[in-house]
């Protein structure tokens, strides 16, 4: 069956067993999400007429729940719904401010710090730690281990979502190496904006500092280098954990993370909704950041 979803007074029909955030993603609406696995919280709506399906509010606050917040990335909707985006009093706890201090000037702290993070040059060179890496072998193999074990961890995987595994080691590898050493080999883009869409809380990056940690013992790295390598990577940890996404900078300009473009196609592809032909020369709906397209079919259900 397919049910009716209302949003900002217009009305959509969901798919069987498709999720709210497919239907949005398909329909082109712009709609906040991060990891769509249900970490994140980046997707949370408010259902207005229905309590929502229990398992689109599994780890939500139980003041969430009463007001029946829910996850859309997980949300299979078994009735028809009417839902709208958090109200931002809902999604923010009382602080107390420092006398004087103004929202304005806490935004402009924050963004200080990010402009901060941009121009940072990265720590100095490690040769004892490239040493013990024979040269990269056994880096090779530490990654490999590594992101064997995140492609198949429930919370980090959502994070790799469309990029191969070898693809993301040749990477990370190309990164370290150039960190390690000083040579100029990695040519991919900086941690900050590398990460920019990705909502990583700092439970995430502990999580994850852990099993790298569970791979660097067991490869045997000595207990100084795995505190220098861990090190290493706290450097960059502001560039990386937030609480919302933010645009990439390029060349000094950001450039928006989120939102569709209308596209006509150079080359033949499949619709990554309905998995349809797209062929040379329809139009097609493109996300941005995803890089997902959307046949003309699928955008008029």
């Amino acid at each position: 069956m397919m049910y009716a979803i209302r949003y900002n007074n217009k009305e959509y029909r969901c798919r069987q067993g498709e999720t709210i955030l497919e239907l949005c993603l398909r329909n082109g609406l712009t709609v906040p999400f991060s990891c769509k696995a249900g970490i994140c919280h980046v997707c949370l709506m408010r259902s207005l007429n229905d309590s929502p399906p229990s398992i689109a509010q599994k780890g939500l606050k139980d003041h969430l729940k009463e007001k029946r917040y829910f996850k859309i990335c997980q949300c299979i909707p078994d009735k028809d719904m009417e839902i709208s985006l958090p109200k931002p009093e809902d999604m923010t706890t009382q602080a107390v401010l420092v006398e004087k201090e103004t929202q304005a000037d806490i935004v402009k702290k924050v963004e200080n710090k990010q402009n901060k993070s941009v121009e940072r040059s990265p720590p100095p060179p490690d040769p004892e730690m490239w040493n013990a890496m024979h040269n990269g072998e056994l880096l090779k193999q530490i990654l490999t281990t590594f992101y064997t074990w995140v492609f198949d961890d429930e919370i980090l995987k959502p994070y790799f979502v469309g990029v191969t595994k070898q693809r993301l080691i040749e990477k990370v590898y190309s990164f370290l190496y150039q960190l390690f050493t000083g040579k100029k080999v990695f040519f991919g883009e900086r941690p900050r904006n590398g990460h920019h869409w990705m909502v990583i809380t700092e439970e995430i990056f502990v999580y994850r500092e852990a099993l790298m940690e569970k791979a660097l013992l067991q490869y045997g790295l000595a207990p100084h280098l795995i505190q220098r390598w861990l090190a290493y990577e706290a450097w960059y940890k502001e560039d990386i954990v937030k609480q919302k996404p933010f645009n990439k900078v390029l060349f000094g300009e950001e450039i928006p993370y989120e939102g569709f473009e209308s596209l006509i196609m150079d080359v033949a592809t499949l619709c990554d909704s309905c998995e349809g032909e797209v062929n040379i020369g329809d139009t097609v709906r493109y996300h941005v950041r995803m890089g997902t397209v959307y046949c003309e079919k699928c955008t008029k259900l």
